[in-house]
């Protein structure tokens, strides 16, 4: 199992008293829940690997797949935000930083776009003979996540 520090630097931290508590539940229930891993990278369950890991107790992996580490940084930010009581500066701040790997993704979607109209006028076909997904809109993405508006 590999911990990459810059994912799990993504995950706010437990509190002494949220820490203490899943210790509790995992020395007493074991681990219910299966980590998540992208290949050998651990993605989800850091602080659950790590009490796993220092009292001997088994675990279970589930495997998710992503295109990118932009994607796999997004997916830990949302699993985050879905699962813990965070305050809204912490909510914030978790969507705020997908900022960047939206950016990449939309980058990345606008070049393949690119790339598809100019094989399409190579084959003599209109960009109008095949639909287009709708365009990336980072603030929007962001502001959605937040039920906030763009300011638009």
């Amino acid at each position: 199992m590999i911990i990459d520090q810059e994912f799990n630097a993504l995950i706010p931290p437990l509190t002494p008293d949220e820490r203490a508590g899943l210790e509790a539940s995992i020395l007493t229930e074991g681990c219910r829940d299966a980590l998540i891993v992208w290949g050998d990278i651990l993605i989800d369950g850091h602080n659950r690997y790590e009490i796993c890991t220092k009292h001997n107790i088994p675990y279970k992996t589930q495997q998710i797949e992503f295109a990118s580490r932009a994607e796999a940084r997004i997916w830990i930010r949302k699993n985050q935000l879905a699962r813990r009581n965070l305050t809204d500066g912490w909510k914030i701040e978790l969507e705020l930083g997908n900022k960047q790997d939206l950016l990449e993704i939309g980058r990345q979607r606008e070049a393949q776009k690119g790339k598809e109209g100019r094989e399409m006028y190579l084959k003599g076909l209109s960009i109008n003979d095949k639909p287009l997904d709708p365009p990336h809109n980072t603030r929007a993405i962001i502001a959605e996540s937040l039920g906030m508006s763009t300011g638009k």
